[in-house]
């Protein structure tokens, strides 16, 4: 549903890559593992078409009904969607582009817009079976080139990540968890077995989606040229 190129070029002024899986582009394990990544990329690419198709065999499958006006319903309520939106960087205008798609899919969609403190009252302290909220746009900041991102998939995806409510909510399927504790333990005897671990979790990791990736955002910094340099 999401066109990640949009997202890279307009919302961050080319200041990003687009993202679709739990290894950033921009470190080791993504190159080595490049033609497990590009298929999934290439089967998850934006496909409007194919998105709205998965969309409505899933919720009929829930239960759900299109009304008249093509809004979802079930048993006789609209079904509501809590998107919870960070305020203070581009994220905004990336949560308010995803909100207008699922409203386009006939989903009714609430907008709290939410500062980093005010939303992690909410992603962070509450039990998601609450209800507060249903989606949130978060972020992860890389501080230094990870040359192993093995650990990714039992952090993101397992209840093994955090002791929060939400991570504690997770319930991968038991293949994507044995992967994931095998990989963040290094419980392999060979590259070859570590890498087949690794494609395997790409692709369960997409089939799960408890986080659906979506830019590498990239940075500038200016700084002054070194004194000894000007001289």
């Amino acid at each position: 549903l999401v066109d990640r190129e949009h997202l890279a070029d307009e919302i961050y002024g080319g200041l990003a890559e687009p993202r679709y899986l739990p290894l950033s582009t921009a470190f080791p394990d993504y190159a080595r593992l490049a033609d497990v990544a590009r298929e999934l990329e290439l089967r998850y690419r934006h496909q409007p078409e194919r998105a709205k198709r998965v969309i409505a065999e899933e919720m009929r499958r829930l239960g759900a009904q299109p009304g008249e006006d093509g809004r979802w319903t079930h048993e006789g309520e609209p079904v509501r969607l809590i998107f919870l939106i960070r305020t203070e960087d581009a994220r905004r205008q990336v949560g308010d582009y995803l909100a207008n798609l699922l409203e386009q899919q006939g989903f009714e969609v609430e907008r709290l817009y939410r500062t980093a403190e005010q939303a992690s009252a909410l992603w962070i302290a509450t039990d998601p079976a609450a209800g507060r909220w249903h989606l949130y746009t978060g972020g992860w900041v890389s501080t230094a080139i990870n040359r192993d991102e093995a650990q990714n998939f039992s952090a993101f995806y397992t209840r093994a990540g955090r002791p929060y409510p939400l991570w504690q909510a997770y319930r991968p399927t038991p293949e994507l968890d044995e992967v994931s504790q095998r990989l963040e333990r290094r419980d392999y005897a060979t590259w070859a077995e570590r890498q087949a671990l690794m494609a395997r979790g790409l692709r369960l990791a997409m089939q799960d989606s408890a986080r659906i990736w979506l830019v590498d955002a990239l940075n500038v910094w200016p700084h002054a040229e070194p004194r000894a340099a000007r001289r």
